[in-house]
């Protein structure tokens, strides 16, 4: 197998590890990793429309209104109509929201501490720094 190959099927599998891992982790909770990720987005961002979330995740409005949906629905997200438009809705985190991520990010954490337990301090500083640049 050639090098970029082998190094494309080490990123696919690491990534769906490490996502398996997460969710496996984070059982009892009834949420998606895309709309976790969502959520963080939408929080990170202050509050964030339709169109924002869309390009995001790289996909139409009528998508991400898809996944939007279950977030208001439980009270993760609150739709908010705009001031100076009316049609252009802004989602922000709910404080149910807030505190559902906080627990999440902590579960995560923790998996992933445990998964990276296998390198040593050298290894983590070159994986930062090769992740970083690949990043940019």
């Amino acid at each position: 197998m050639e090098i970029d190959e082998k190094l494309m099927s080490v990123i696919f599998e690491t990534s769906r590890v490490v996502k398996a891992r997460i969710q496996k982790a984070s059982i009892g909770r009834s949420f998606s990793y895309g709309q976790m990720h969502v959520l963080n987005f939408i929080e990170t961002k202050g509050g964030a429309n339709m169109k924002e979330v869309a390009g995001f995740l790289r996909v139409k409005p009528p998508t991400a209104t898809a996944i939007t949906d279950g977030l208001v629905k439980s009270g993760m997200l609150t739709r908010l109509g705009g001031r100076k438009d009316r049609r252009v809705v802004k989602m922000e985190v709910t404080i149910k929201g807030k505190k559902f991520l906080s627990d999440s990010f902590k579960v995560a954490s923790g998996e992933l501490k445990n998964m990276f337990s296998c390198l040593g301090q050298k290894d983590k500083v070159s994986l930062i720094k090769i992740l970083s640049k690949i990043k940019e």
